[in-house]
């Protein structure tokens, strides 16, 4: 829930930038998905049990129409209360169906949004992973950011790689991340150096990190490119140190080939995330 200068709702507050990264960074190289998405069948009726554990809302569609509306639909508990709320305190809710299947159609917007998740049974509340960026066209639908580390498309149906956000933060520690063909093997290059590699995950999508936190995303200009076995994509960017005033939770404005958006981590820093428009294959 957002509550004034409160932090976004996120799975993470590890800098980008930090060394000794635990196992969970290793995970998100390899392809994480979101949360809770693994689930097998018969969990939604578990996780609607009253006594028992409640699971977190996730996401696993975003998909635009064309009047520039975007509708995110996932999974939640049985007959759970999924709400979407900006840091304004407006809401958007649908009730989770009988296999705990959700849906929100969000009305167009000509600037980026962001919303945290949650669900409520029983006077029980749960709060999904990170907060949803919203994203008008060209950009891909919607992305989930996360402290610590780069964004995620919600869902990827692109073979061909693409970037489609680029996240940094005042320490310089970077990472970027975007679609490729499931499980493939991706490669990170900064200014033509490898800093990091990974794999994308069996939806394809891939946020890689700079795997030795060398801290390269330094102010000023950068040309970012992802190489996979089926080809390479790149994005001409510019870094700046982020920044956000006192008493805002985000920012977001036009910024070269696609949306700046500073938004506030917990603990009180500031992490950036670079949403691109989407280059050819990108899902749009």
């Amino acid at each position: 829930m957002w509550s004034g200068e409160d932090d976004l709702k996120t799975g993470s507050s590890q800098g980008l930038g930090r060394a000794g990264r635990t196992a969970s960074a290793a995970l998100l190289v390899a392809g994480l998905l979101l949360g809770c998405e693994r689930r097998t069948e018969g969990a939604a009726a578990e996780a609607s049990d009253p006594a028992g554990y409640l699971a977190p809302p996730t996401a696993t569609q975003a998909v635009r129409d064309a009047e520039g509306g975007t509708t995110l639909a996932g999974e939640a508990p049985v007959d759970a209360e999924v709400r979407l709320r900006d840091p304004s305190g407006q809401a958007f809710s649908a009730t989770a169906g009988a296999d705990g299947a959700w849906s929100i159609a969000l009305p167009p917007a000509a600037s980026p949004r962001m919303f945290a998740v949650e669900a409520e049974l029983s006077g029980r509340i749960v709060h999904g992973e990170g907060a949803f960026l919203v994203l008008p066209p060209p950009g891909a639908p919607a992305l989930l950011t996360r402290a610590g580390y780069g964004a995620l498309p919600i869902a990827a149906e692109a073979r061909a790689p693409s970037i489609l956000a680029i996240d940094y933060d005042g320490g310089g520690g970077g990472s970027a991340s975007g679609v490729a063909a499931p499980g493939a093997g991706v490669r990170l290059l900064l200014d033509g150096q490898t800093v990091g590699g990974g794999q994308a995950d069996g939806a394809g999508r891939f946020a890689v990190l700079d795997l030795n936190a060398r801290k390269p995303f330094a102010p000023g200009p950068h040309r970012v490119r992802v190489e996979t076995a089926a080809g390479a994509a790149e994005a001409a960017v510019r870094v700046s140190p982020p920044d956000l005033p006192p008493g805002r939770v985000f920012e977001a404005e036009r910024d070269g080939p696609g949306w700046r958006v500073d938004w506030r981590i917990p603990g009180g820093g500031v992490q950036t995330t670079l949403a691109l428009d989407p280059g050819p294959g990108a899902p749009s």
